[in-house]
């Protein structure tokens, strides 16, 4: 079976196949294998309908499904088209080849249908992959989305004629979220009626944005990570930073004889648990033996209190001398603390940043060696004096009134005139500390950078550019609470760390491998749409554990109220950023899913009709009942939607950093690659990745060679002669290169005549006779400023534990190979044996000599080389209903199973013969005449597709949509109920908004004139940027705490009862007055409190996620004298959305009055068992007035609303 990589071919075509005409070639190639993969899997699914439709065929077709997946990249690359062409060029036909930045959409495609035999009651899911389809648009707006998609179908044969004979139709596009994707989705969704789209949203992408939101709060700690990386980019800067790091080492080191406290032990553990952890790698494999190594030789050189500063201790059994212990720290220690420069903390990717938090966090955990170690590498001489910088806009730092503004009294609302005063009265934090909570002023990290570029000829000073970052880096590295707040991000990313690599493992080749081989074994398997929600419930869980322990790794100086605040608002924020963004997978269609593989029928038809979305509304629709949906076609359905359904585009984005490293591997100053060459590539490639996963499957692929060791290189010859004057050269060790300057010593030597001059023209002699021979003259030359390395053994004690850690290593790796190949083995022999009954079943048709009367059965026997059949046994469905729960009816034409054990659903994945006929075709092609202009044609075709489609020339939007159709409402979106007589919780968000906006929304700054320069010169004014009020600074740093206090109701006017005297009226308030309990409305109220901490806010809607609190009894007292509240984290943590929270946690059949107070901080130092962060105080925020948002009356019909 060829493979069409033919860049490893030395030709393709017998008669013009050749390395000049290689691109052309990769082009004609990709080009058929994108037109025969459409046109076979046209070809195929209409040869399934077609005996589907036959009258004596028991199987038919109930379903199409369409999956795609895509996502866009700016791309610098060669285009074919310019967007705007000269007439000139119309007239003549010229197209310049010109180098832009374009917008490069790539396009997984997947299909399936779902057949059902009614006799048998057997289903089978067939499913098809086109290669990666790519496109390249000006710009990624709605309309060049829609068309991308719309070419992709459109180059399967026939799809539209199938899509109109099958009854049910299923799309399952999925995207980032990208307005202009969902925009682009809504439109191609309404033209098809009969059709059912369910748009998907990659969950990887939300997870990625709940860690970068997470990481807010430490904002300048990311920079200060920045500056140490980009400072350490120079050439032998390791080694550098190695001696300096030994130097540093050698004056602390404390030499003591004995055994090691083991007090020390457990605290040394914890750091190189939360740093030294092999579960997640950046690369998809944990170098678990380089970091079982490196924990074993940390322990065993800093056996002693790596808390103190000043002290390094080591301990040893025997007598030793200091120099061979220095010698053992070189040579084993300061590679295991310094094994790299600092990995770049990768902003836009979506793993990898605790590589850099691991290599700085190690440093600092260890005797606080980063901060010596980075001001000696750079401030040798100290920090410059600060230059004076001017103030910009107002933000969480730059404030100049203390902490006034808690004590000043309630105002009233503002208004929008006096809304710019409200903003210049803002606190200083920095008064309290709080910049140091946070970050640190930017202004004061290295001198002022203005004059490092020349704005006249863009020349830059490298050299001072890289002398600051060096400078900043050692100004973070000298804050002090570096260690602290490495601790507390390394510690509090683990959750979402394991949200994103579990993503990434669901979305991977190796999840369906695992699960295919559970159905192999015959257990049950698992769906990616069921995986996802049950994985955002583990990570839930993660966070509440988080919330009960304490970070043992701190060291006890940092053990203050600042560290635990830090600790509660990361841990808050990632638990209401995955609350807010992938909340809604407990809701529909995954809850569908999870309730129907899991037999839970019943409840789906118990939940309100609000909580649908249109997946879920179109199949109760097609299935109204349990029964229908339980039927052989329902359950059929289910599944097959189940195992088609993807919820990320993880694979996309690979396949763009396989796009990008092709074109900058291909491109160099002068040419840039073709978008041409990268579409016919990827194709090629993407094919070619499709087809060995598949022939993987099987067990078709042969076993992979072992690697063949190199042969020993041969010595290399050396053609220098000998002579007085290289032996001269090679004796004083200078070279060529200081010839000049040896030249006189030489003349004088040689002048003399001594014994010296003999010498060297002896040893001349014997070089010139080694040369001869085919060896070097004088031998390998030992250059006087290189010192030769000496292996230095490690101590014996040492020795034993590497060996130790080593071998076990090896044999976990070694198990886990096995695995996997027993894995891949077992779906190998299912998949074999499941073909093989697909082809017994067209030989029984064949028994003797008999003609075939059952076309099922030949076409399975004629697909049966193109499939790989592997059963989903994997839910309550295929394995049957308890007997009172089957159905035993028959719905649209199809019979359940009345057995009460289904038997599973087969899944083929078929792969079209598309490598054997590109091969066959481009060997036919090269037997035509030059004159048939076929070959040209293809090329002309890759062109075609490979221009650039521009937003100008996209058809517009129908802009009809089906609002009669379905309308998704609030409720799906929130998978809470919240209409109908819930529609309150929404009206009192409304009331909370429209109350509390005018205080943190940001007023937009005036427009700033330009001057007379600026004007001649036709450059516009400097955008200055809006301030944000206190309160926003605030809730944008999780530092912001709701609290809502429950109102009696405003009860009814009483009745006048005109027949009373003036002496009854007045007795009234004197008896009401002696009442201590009553059976009014007093009686029935008890005072209640609500705390919120508003962990996520979007302030594009204004929607918040809440973290519920408790409050505590106890009550403490700042230093001067303010009261605090106590606040904890109930048992366990709730996240809930504002609406939702509403719903379920307010009584609005009374009145509520919300209040903001703020979360206090100081450096005041806590107990080790108080540092678990479920506890924080809060202080009354009086700038803001205690605002009433919701008013209620008793004895209505209904609840008063109130809009302010």
């Amino acid at each position: 079976m060829p493979l069409l990589n033919i860049s490893t071919q030395p030709k393709v075509l017998p008669r013009a196949g050749n390395k000049e005409t290689l691109s052309l070639d990769e082009k004609r190639v990709a080009t058929c294998s994108l037109q025969f993969a459409g046109q076979m899997v046209g070809f195929m699914m209409a040869r399934c309908l077609e005996v589907t439709s036959l009258p004596n065929c028991n199987w038919k077709l109930v379903a199409l499904l369409k999956r795609r997946r895509y996502d866009e990249t700016p791309t610098r690359i060669s285009l074919r088209e310019k967007r705007s062409v000269r007439a000139s060029e119309k007239e003549f036909g010229k197209q310049k080849v010109t180098t832009e930045c374009a917008k490069v959409f790539q396009t997984e495609l997947g299909l399936g249908l779902v057949l059902a035999n009614k006799s048998s009651g057997q289903s089978l899911l067939m499913r098809f992959t086109m290669p990666t389809i790519m496109s390249c648009v000006d710009s990624a707006s709605a309309e060049n989305v829609k068309r991308a998609q719309l070419e992709a179908e459109a180059l399967i044969a026939s799809l539209d004629e199938i899509q109109s004979k099958v009854g049910h139709v299923f799309s399952l596009p999925c995207t980032d979220r990208a307005s202009s994707n969902i925009k682009a989705e809504v439109d191609i969704g309404s033209q098809s009626a009969s059709a059912v789209n369910c748009h998907f949203l990659c969950q990887v992408h939300k997870a990625s944005q709940v860690q970068s939101k997470q990481f807010d709060h430490c904002e300048r700690h990311i920079s200060g990570l920045l500056h140490c990386a980009l400072a350490m980019r120079g050439a032998g800067t390791r080694g550098e930073l190695r001696k300096m790091l030994f130097e540093i080492i050698e004056s602390r080191l404390s030499i003591h004889l004995g055994e090691a406290p083991p007090q020390y032990a457990e605290h040394r553990n914890c750091v190189l648990d939360l740093y030294v952890n092999g579960k997640y790698n950046q690369h998809g494999k944990s170098p678990q033996k380089r970091l079982a190594l490196q924990r074993c030789i940390l322990s065993y050189f800093f056996p002693g209190n790596i808390q103190d500063e000043n002290v390094v201790e080591f301990y040893v059994r025997e007598p030793t001398s200091r120099q061979e212990v220095l010698s053992w720290y070189k040579q084993w220690a300061i590679p295991m603390l310094l094994p790299s420069v600092c990995p770049i903390y990768p902003r836009s990717r979506w793993i990898g940043g605790e590589c850099s938090l691991n290599w700085a966090g190690l440093l600092c955990s260890f005797h606080n060696l980063l901060k010596p170690l980075m001001l000696k590498f750079g401030a040798p001489r100290g920090f410059p004096a600060p230059a004076e910088a001017p103030r910009t806009s107002a933000t969480l730092h730059t404030f100049q009134s203390g902490w006034d503004c808690v004590a000043v009294p309630a105002e009233v609302r503002p208004d929008e005139s006096h809304e710019s005063e409200h903003q210049t009265d803002a606190p200083d934090l920095e008064a309290e500390g709080w910049a140091n909570s946070v970050d640190y002023n930017p202004f004061l990290a290295a001198d002022s950078e203005r004059d490092l570029l020349d704005r006249a000829t863009g020349n830059v000073d490298w050299q001072r550019l890289n002398a600051s970052m060096k400078l900043r880096a050692a100004r973070w590295a000298d804050r002090p609470d570096v260690g602290a707040a490495l601790i507390c991000m390394r510690s509090c990313m683990e959750p979402c760390l394991h949200l994103m690599h579990s993503l990434l493992e669901l979305a991977s080749l190796k999840f369906d491998r695992k699960q295919q081989s559970l159905v192999a074994r015959g257990k049950v398997r698992d769906s990616r749409v069921v995986a996802v929600a049950n994985l955002t419930v583990r990570v839930f869980q993660m966070i509440n554990g988080k919330f009960r322990d304490t970070v043992r790794a701190l060291p006890l100086q940092h053990m203050t109220r600042r560290t635990r605040v830090l600790l509660f608002r990361m841990l808050s924020r990632a638990g209401g950023g995955i609350n807010m963004l992938m909340g809604r997978d407990q809701g529909y269609p995954f809850r569908l899913f999870h309730l129907l593989l899991s037999g839970q029928v019943e409840k789906i038809f118990q939940d309100p009709g609000c909580l649908y979305d249109e997946l879920t509304t179109k199949l109760l629709m097609k299935f109204p009942d349990s029964k229908a949906l339980t039927s052989l076609e329902g359950s059929s359905v289910v599944e097959a939607l189940a195992e088609m359904i993807s919820v990320d585009i993880a694979g996309v984005e690979a396949r763009h950093a396989a796009a990008r490293r092709i074109n900058s591997i291909r491109s160099c100053q002068a040419h840039t690659m073709s978008f041409e060459s990268l579409s016919s590539l990827t194709i090629t490639r993407s094919l070619v990745k499709h087809r060995l996963d598949w022939l993987e499957a099987r067990g078709l692929l042969p076993p992979k060679e072992k690697r063949r060791r190199r042969r020993e290189a041969k010595e290399k010859k050396f053609h220098c002669g000998g002579g007085a004057w290289r032996a001269f050269l090679h004796l004083k060790k200078g070279g060529f290169a200081k010839s000049k300057a040896l030249s006189p010593l030489y003349q004088q030597i040689k002048s003399q005549g001594l014994q010296e001059w003999q010498d060297l023209k002896e040893i001349g002699k014997m070089g010139t006779v080694s040369s001869r021979a085919g060896h070097a003259s004088f031998g390998k030359r030992k250059f006087a400023g290189k010192k030769q390395l000496q292996a230095i053994a490690a101590p014996k004690a040492l020795e034993q534990q590497l060996c130790r850690v080593a071998q076990a290593c090896s044999q976990e790796a070694l198990r886990d190979k096995e695995d996997w190949q027993q894995t891949v083995a077992s779906v190998a022999k299912h998949a074999s044996e499941e073909c093989g009954r697909l082809v017994s079943l067209g030989h029984a048709a064949n028994d003797g000599g008999t003609p075939v009367t059952n076309p099922a059965a030949l076409l399975a026997k004629s697909m049966a080389p193109s499939m790989l059949p592997l059963s989903l046994s994997g839910s309550m469905l295929s394995r049957g209903l308890p007997a009172a729960e089957v159905p035993d009816t028959e719905v649209d034409g199809l019979d359940g199973s009345n057995s009460g054990s289904k038997p599973s659903m087969l899944s083929v994945e078929c792969l079209p013969p598309v490598a054997e006929l590109v091969k066959d075709g481009m060997e036919f092609f090269s037997t035509l005449p030059n004159r048939s202009g076929l070959l040209k044609e293809l090329v002309e075709v890759t062109q075609s597709q490979s221009a650039m489609r521009l937003h100008c020339d996209a058809p517009s939007l129908s802009g009809v949509h089906r609002g009669l159709d379905f309308h998704e409402q609030e409720c799906c979106k929130v998978a809470e109920c919240v209409c109908g007589k819930h529609v309150n919780a929404q009206r009192i968000h409304a009331n909370l908004v429209s109350l509390f906006r005018p205080f943190l929304r940001v007023k937009p700054a005036a427009k700033a004139k330009p001057d007379a320069d600026s004007a001649r010169q036709g450059s516009k004014p400097a955008v200055q940027k809006g301030k944000k009020p206190v309160p926003r600074l605030f809730m944008e740093q999780g530092l912001l705490v709701f609290k809502f206090t429950k109102l009696p109701p405003e009860g009814q006017m009483p009745s006048v009862d005109t027949s009373a005297g003036w002496d009854t009226v007045c007795q009234e308030p004197l008896a009401d007055a002696d009442q201590d309990s009553g059976q009014g409305v007093e009686q029935s109220h008890v005072d209640e409190s609500i705390w919120v901490h508003v962990s996520y806010a979007n302030f594009r809607d204004w929607h918040f996620s809440f973290l519920l609190l408790d409050e505590q009894p106890e009550s403490q007292g700042t230093t001067d004298g303010r009261q605090l509240t106590v606040l904890r984290v109930p048992e366990p943590s709730i996240f809930l959305r504002d609406t939702v929270a509403f719903k379920q946690r307010f009584d609005l059949k009374f009145a509520w009055k919300a209040a903001m107070y703020i979360i206090f901080v100081d450096d005041s130092e806590l107990a080790p068992l108080d540092m678990a962060p479920e506890v924080v105080e809060v202080l009354r925020l009086a700038s803001v007035p205690e605002l009433l948002v919701w008013k209620a009356t008793v004895g209505c019909s209904e609840v008063c609303f109130h809009m302010w």
